[in-house]
């Protein structure tokens, strides 16, 4: 429970008397994806939620194949999970939340133990998730390029909220990141940096698909 202030999730306040109802709403992905197998195999661990939640077994097996078809992990819904990759082994477990159909999905950290493909990957899975399946997604992150793809940043300072806005608003103003020990997205660096040697950028917040455009437009054709 909070210590103060309420919290609301989709509707419903947060109490001793509410808060399982709010938890069967919420599904969470770790950071290390070890830490949430508990079966032999993929199609195995991916039931397990449902298992706890009574399914029957005839909608279990319909679940773990919609999922697994979702996260694209069909393929290997016989292999044991520690086996497979960083990347793969986050989508199982992205697939076992999705397969106990909660509303919001809360990403702990989870793409900070992978490789830039695998971080790419589940990243724009969580992209994916939200666009095409209307899921809501938090993902908390110190993974500012991450951060910036987000339709709306909170920033957290020892536990407080000190900002709360559209990424551009946050990201074009770096003092802020910086005070607190953040790094500014890519694009805002070399913005900095062509900065100092004298080439003039525009002022509002570009991601890396607006730099590569703006520069092509406005530097390289010169």
């Amino acid at each position: 429970m909070p210590e103060s202030g309420s919290i609301e999730v989709d509707g419903l306040h947060l109490t001793e008397e509410t808060v399982w109802d709010v938890r069967e709403r919420i599904g969470m992905v770790f950071q290390n994806p070890d830490n949430q197998f508990v079966g032999a195999d993929v199609e195995g661990d991916v039931a397990f939620g449902m298992e706890n939640r009574g399914i029957p077994r005839a909608e279990m097996q319909k679940r773990v194949k919609e999922v697994l078809e979702a996260v694209d992990m069909t393929a290997f819904a016989k292999h044991e999970p520690v086996r497979l990759s960083g990347g793969q082994k986050q989508r199982v477990a992205i697939a076992g939340v999705l397969a106990v159909r909660p509303k919001i999905i809360i990403f702990d950290e989870s793409t900070s133990m992978l490789d830039p493909e695998g971080k790419r990957d589940i990243v724009g899975l969580m992209r994916r998730l939200n666009d095409e399946e209307n899921f809501t997604i938090i993902s908390i992150t110190h993974d500012i390029d991450e951060a910036s793809l987000a339709d709306r940043v909170i920033v957290l300072n020892d536990g407080r909220v000190i900002d709360d806005d559209v990424p551009g608003k946050i990201f074009a103003s770096g003092d802020l990141l910086t005070k607190i020990g953040l790094d500014l997205p890519y694009p805002e660096a070399l913005k900095e940096e062509l900065k100092e040697k004298g080439i003039n950028v525009p002022n509002e917040y570009l991601d890396e698909e607006g730099m590569v455009d703006w520069l092509c437009r406005s530097v390289l054709k010169n």
